[in-house]
């Protein structure tokens, strides 16, 4: 049933909770400030639209789930965010497929938007449209420069949060909700598969902070010195260090450093 809500939190692990649908979500606040944010969600038939406004400095990791495609991008006047070490110019939007995961870290306040879909429906919808026969897996930790697909797709997400704000019965009419999904599916396609000025992207440095991620998971590791952590890594001392220092903006002793304060104040995400 399409709906929408607009919430305020305080507490991180409020805002994980209500973004689950997005993935699996753990925050870290980065700065002296607690954290504070506003999300607005609008959820149509098939496509879920986030628009996220965050206070403090943070850094996230973010694992989407294995049935979903997400589309990221930066909103407003605010530094974008970093994600796995690469900030977002206005326009750009990062596709993330299936199981994938990554970081983002901000140095203040920042504003990014989101949609989702499920990943098979949305390849069915790219192949058909485009005639290509693109797998979900491909459009993967891409990035697009802004083309005139991609604005039409920023006028259609801004639309859909104004009418959730503005005029929530328009949202749970089925017919207006299924017409605005359509728009914006097509409209994302449309943008993706120009892949005007695409760059390459090397994903190593990010899949091994996500393994010191599983690794700091485990209990025993939590507390284990770096010496120890680097050698379930099976990594050099200095890689791992411009890893951390390229996806998290910090050297691996203080991210762990991070990781423990963060856990011993309670942080429901490690109870689940």
């Amino acid at each position: 049933m399409p709906a929408s809500t607009m919430s305020i939190f305080s507490e991180a692990s409020h805002f994980e909770q209500a973004l689950q649908s997005a993935g699996r979500i753990h925050v870290i606040v980065t700065g002296n400030s607690g954290f504070s944010a506003r999300l607005t969600q609008v959820e149509l038939l098939r496509l879920r639209v986030w628009d996220i406004d965050e206070r403090a400095p943070q850094i996230t990791f973010l694992t989407i789930p294995p049935d979903v495609l997400l589309a990221l991008f930066s909103i407003g006047d605010y530094p974008s965010p970093f994600w796995s070490g690469r900030s977002l110019a206005k326009g750009e939007i990062l596709t993330c497929g299936p199981g994938d995961r990554l970081h983002m870290r901000t140095a203040g306040p920042s504003r990014w938007g989101a949609v989702s879909l499920p990943a098979e429906e949305f390849k069915s919808y790219f192949n058909r449209l485009t005639g290509e026969g693109l797998s979900v897996h491909s459009l993967a930790r891409r990035y697009y420069t802004s083309v005139a697909g991609c604005r039409r797709f920023t006028r259609l997400y801004t639309a859909a949060l104004h009418a959730a704000e503005r005029r929530p019965r328009w949202i749970v009419d089925l017919e207006a909700a299924h017409g605005m999904e359509q728009q914006l599916i097509h409209a994302l396609i449309k943008c993706l598969s120009a892949r005007t000025g695409e760059g390459a992207e090397d994903n190593t440095c990010q899949d091994l902070v996500s393994d010191l991620e599983d690794a700091l998971t485990k209990e025993a590791d939590v507390h284990a010195g770096q010496a120890a952590l680097r050698a379930d890594l099976a990594v050099s001392d200095e890689r791992l260090r411009r890893c951390c220092e390229k996806i998290l903006g910090v050297g691996p002793a203080d991210y762990v450093q991070l990781y423990r304060a963060d856990k011993a104040r309670g942080h429901s995400n490690y109870s689940q």
